[in-house]
């Protein structure tokens, strides 16, 4: 019961006979009241007053404020009663009586063996071109995000162009689209050298061969130009899409 009664913003209708001193208009005294002076207003409360001041606020709301309390526990359970369902197993056993439900089962062997391809399909072969499609063409590629541990605000799009083609001229000092600054480690002067910059692949040749040339030893592929992005890619900012 005190969980659904909090559930019901009845702290609102006791604000509001709290607050009814500093309202210009002591019916409506949460709405009209100045924001800026409720904390004052407590502390002065707690410093000045007395429980029996407390309560003389309360016992003047009177009749509106158990007036206010009644209609939000009225509206609570009609609401509740329209739901048709407050717990996990009413919900559903409303859902198997309606006959919207499933049961959900085990795949065959076929599923388990066809794995993650066999369910959405094969991806595009041509990894260039769908990288950069979702990077730079997909809906929320010009939306905003911040990584946090660096204090960095960027796009998917700019951090395509940081990594694949950091020399394009949308990008970079005096473009329209400058690179993020990771404003967390230009704040500390030990820090301001880890900040990133742009460079193009073929500052990396030297680190990629020799990955490369780990890797063949233990007999595996070579990473090729789109596996290396998409290392870079993850270890930035794209980390947190």
């Amino acid at each position: 019961m005190g969980q659904w009664l909090n559930s019901l913003g009845l702290n609102d209708a006791i604000a509001a006979a709290l607050l009814s001193p500093i309202s210009a208009d002591a019916s409506l005294a949460l709405e009209s009241a100045d924001a800026s002076l409720a904390l004052p207003f407590v502390r002065a409360l707690g410093k000045l007053g007395s429980r029996e001041s407390v309560a003389a606020l309360l016992r003047q709301a009177g009749p509106h404020l158990l007036d206010r309390i009644a209609d939000a526990v009225w509206d609570g359970a009609s609401t509740l009663i329209a739901s048709g369902g407050a717990t996990g197993a009413e919900l559903h056993a409303k859902f198997v009586q309606e006959g919207e439900s499933f049961t959900m089962s085990y795949g065959g062997l076929d599923t388990f063996f066809g794995g993650l391809e066999g369910l959405i399909g094969t991806p595009n072969p041509k990894l260039r071109e769908a990288m950069k499609r979702e990077h730079c063409d997909s809906a929320d590629s010009g939306l905003p995000f911040i990584a946090g541990n660096y204090g960095t605000t960027t796009t998917a799009k700019t951090e395509y162009h940081f990594v694949v083609d950091p020399e394009h001229t949308d990008f970079g000092p005096g473009s329209k689209h400058p690179w993020p600054e990771d404003t967390k480690l230009r704040e500390r002067e030990d820090t301001r050298s880890l900040c990133r910059k742009p460079r193009p692949i073929s500052d990396f040749a030297i680190d990629l061969q020799r990955v490369n040339e780990q890797l063949a030893t233990q007999d595996c592929t070579s990473l090729c130009d789109e596996e290396f992005w998409g290392a870079r890619l993850y270890t930035g900012p794209m980390f947190i899409k």
